[in-house]
């Protein structure tokens, strides 16, 4: 029987499967004892979607350091993403800064990297990596990887890197399975109380072999086309015209959410699709990149290119900071909410719960 539980407060709870649940006894027994005895390494990876990062915030969850305490536990504990890692050493390189960057690595016991696919063909930042993941391993440090490819898939990285994710354990998370499907999309049904039918259930679990956080957009979706038509629930002739592509959810353009992040933040559109760095001006950049990618089918290239960014790798980063952030800061939340609601693509009731599934 499949055992829930939540990750971290107000995340959405994570159902354990079969397809999940080796990889959530890794995490689980990953978490260091009071002193580091011998170096650990841990590779996750999958397709996008599946729970790689909601098993890293298990982990974070569990290791002590990342609970209140004092500075100087708080201090040996770094969690990041590839594109972010980039992007921090790009800033302290062009600032002739590398050695106060190469600072922020020592000493740690943990370090977490996840979307480490992203290093492709970059040999410079993928070497850096190299030299830290060695120092932490010989200290007796837990490391921790994720990645939409296995460690044999990563092309275009330095052999030396990937002999390091092949040293540790690897361990594949699997897209759910027809059964797996029906139990988290009953799941889904019951945490939102929305009006569905088993067998209709069942006709999308048969239908859609896509990842738990797609299940959970279709759910999402459905409802809301059910409210758009003032259907009292979603019946099996909405859901077969939705699967065969008959009725799509409404798309907005990058100028629409680009102008109404702007109304939202109080900042203008042409700010937003500057390259200015400054402070009033990226969190909503952030936001509208995070809204563009999830909510339209524009390619992270042409995304990247509206909002004046050099490349794609720039988008990743920020969705991926959104996201965290979005699991901190209720304000931020609430703002984001506001503006899909203003967007009219997602209602009031849904949008958090997609927020936190995005």
């Amino acid at each position: 029987m499949s055992t829930e539980y939540a990750a971290t407060k107000g995340v959405v709870p994570f159902l354990l499967l079969p397809e999940n649940r080796l990889a959530h006894a890794a995490v689980s027994k990953l978490k260091p004892p009071k002193r580091f005895q011998k170096g650990k390494l841990l590779f996750l990876y999958g397709a996008s979607g599946v729970g790689k990062s909601h098993l890293v915030q298990l982990f974070q969850y569990l290791f002590p350091a990342n609970k209140k305490s004092s500075d100087t536990q708080k201090s040996r504990f770094l969690s990041l993403t590839a594109s972010q890692f980039v992007a921090d050493y790009t800033e302290f390189a062009e600032q002739k800064l590398l050695h106060e960057y190469r600072e922020q690595f020592d000493d740690l016991d943990i370090l977490i990297c996840e979307d480490v696919n992203i290093l492709k063909d970059r040999k410079e930042f993928a070497n850096f990596l190299t030299v830290i993941i060695d120092e932490i391993f010989h200290r007796g440090g837990r490391l921790l990887f994720t990645s939409c490819q296995s460690p044999g898939s990563l092309k275009g990285l330095p052999r030396q890197l990937v002999n390091r994710f092949h040293g540790g354990t690897a361990i594949q998370v699997e897209l759910p399975g027809c059964q797996s499907r029906l139990k988290l999309l009953t799941h889904f049904a019951s945490t939102k109380q929305l009006a569905i039918s088993t067998n209709i259930l069942k006709l999308i679990a048969e239908e859609l072999p896509v990842s738990p956080r797609e299940l959970l957009s279709v759910l999402i979706q459905l409802e809301g086309l059910a409210k758009v038509r003032r259907k009292k629930e979603v019946d099996e002739t909405l859901v077969r015209q939705f699967l065969e592509g008959e009725i799509k959810p409404k798309q907005p353009s990058l100028s629409q959410i680009t102008k109404t992040v702007a109304k939202q933040f109080e900042v203008s559109v042409a700010a937003i699709r500057s390259k200015t760095q400054k402070a009033e001006t990226t969190q909503p950049r952030q936001c509208a990149m995070l809204l563009a990618r999830h909510l339209t089918s524009h390619s992270l290239r042409k995304i990247a290119d509206y909002f004046g960014r050099r490349n794609h790798s720039t988008v990743i980063h920020a969705c991926q900071r959104i996201q965290k952030l979005i699991q901190q800061e209720p304000v931020l939340q609430l703002q984001l909410s506001q503006i899909l609601h203003s967007l009219e693509i997602i209602d009031s009731d849904n949008s958090s719960l997609w927020l936190k599934t995005c």
